[in-house]
């Protein structure tokens, strides 16, 4: 799928426009990305990226994560690792460009909403005067590689924390039956290529001097569903408390 762009002689020193939607989305089945959950224990081998992983090649390692290998801590920012391979950044000086990364939409939900908020925020780092975390809980369905929430590839990883909110102190005995939050992820593999070629005759007759062909693919991959287990424990984060007075007032906190 493909559209055309010229430029002409007041365009010159100017990138080429793209379409404003994608003009091609296909199915792709799982995404090329691993998650891990926490951090790694002290002791833990040199190449450790997380505590637990949860997610491996697009594919849930496990649904449900047991309370004894996993917790999400209400109201802490709860540590998580996501890698890819998929990325892409060339441009040129002339206009062309080859951009392509997944992008990530976010939904979650709680097993009991009278303990546990439905809405939980996710955080990302990102470079903004230095390193900060911003929230992405929110992002959409774009059609811009470079999304509000996009993933670059390297074995660094993409840091994210996810903060649940609790409504009351949650007993995390050995006997405990433990509120899960469902975390509900969507991957989007978004490519945006503009690619010079020979104008037309009639296109070099309206003055044309630099003509380009753009596309603009979305690859929509499987979903990811995982359920975690919350447990509340000491107050982590400016404004927050272990257990929260409302769950509206603690999401816009952090957003």
């Amino acid at each position: 799928a493909a559209g055309a762009a010229c430029v002409g002689h007041a365009q010159e020193q100017q990138p080429p426009a793209v379409a404003a939607r994608a003009e091609e989305v296909s199915d792709g089945g799982p995404a090329d990305i691993d998650i891990w959950f926490g951090e790694c224990e002290f002791n833990a081998p040199f190449d450790c990226r997380g505590h637990v992983q949860v997610v491996d090649r697009g594919r849930p390692v496990t649904r449900t994560v047991s309370p004894a290998n996993y917790s999400l801590i209400a109201s802490g920012l709860n540590p998580f690792l996501i890698i890819t391979q998929t990325y892409t950044r060339v441009t040129s000086a002339d206009g062309q460009h080859d951009f392509e990364a997944i992008n990530l939409q976010w939904f979650t939900a709680s097993s009991d909403k009278d303990v546990v908020c439905e809405q939980a925020a996710v955080l990302q780092e990102k470079k903004a005067d230095g390193l900060v975390m911003a929230a992405v809980t929110e992002a959409d369905d774009t059609d811009d590689p470079f999304g509000l929430s996009f993933l670059r590839d390297g074995e660094a990883g993409n840091r994210f924390w996810l903060r649940p909110y609790a409504l009351e102190r949650i007993d995390s005995g050995p006997n405990a039956s433990l509120p899960e939050l469902e975390l509900t992820i969507l991957p989007t593999t978004v490519r945006s290529v503009v690619a010079k070629r020979a104008c037309t005759t009639e296109e070099l007759n309206d003055g044309a001097t630099g003509c380009f062909d753009t596309e603009r693919v979305k690859t929509r991959h499987d979903s990811i569903r995982l359920r975690l287990p919350v447990v509340t424990r000491r107050p982590e984060g400016v404004g927050h408390t272990e257990v929260e007075d409302a769950c509206w007032r603690a999401y816009s906190i952090d957003q």
